[in-house]
């Protein structure tokens, strides 16, 4: 009675120890995938709001720049067609409608 008990014991517990075994190591597969797609999934944001910051500093400095004009320009005693502050703004103005016009940008 012991011998066939061991025989259908033994493979019966082989297999499910086989079982959970593979379903443990399946499992941490999945969790693992499931980090490196996480990780990915920060690395491409972090990537654009690098881009972002990038952006945002070009345009606070164009700001800056366009106050500093206006400031500028109510100061000026001389007409609008000889002032220097405002031919200045002009030339900012279409240097950056050239570079909307080559970038696809039609504001």
């Amino acid at each position: 009675m012991e011998d066939i008990f061991l025989q259908i014991a033994t493979p019966l517990t082989a297999g499910v120890l086989g079982w959970l075994t593979s379903a443990y190591r399946n499992k941490q597969k999945r969790e693992n995938d499931i980090i490196d797609n996480i990780q990915r999934i920060l690395d491409i944001q972090d990537k654009k709001i690098t881009e972002q910051d990038k952006r945002i500093g070009a345009i606070e400095s164009e700001n800056r720049q366009f106050r500093w004009i206006i400031r500028q320009a109510y100061g000026c005693k001389t007409a609008n067609s000889e002032c220097p502050v405002l031919i200045e703004q002009y030339r900012i103005d279409k240097r950056q409608n050239e570079r909307s016009e080559g970038n696809g940008n039609n504001d």
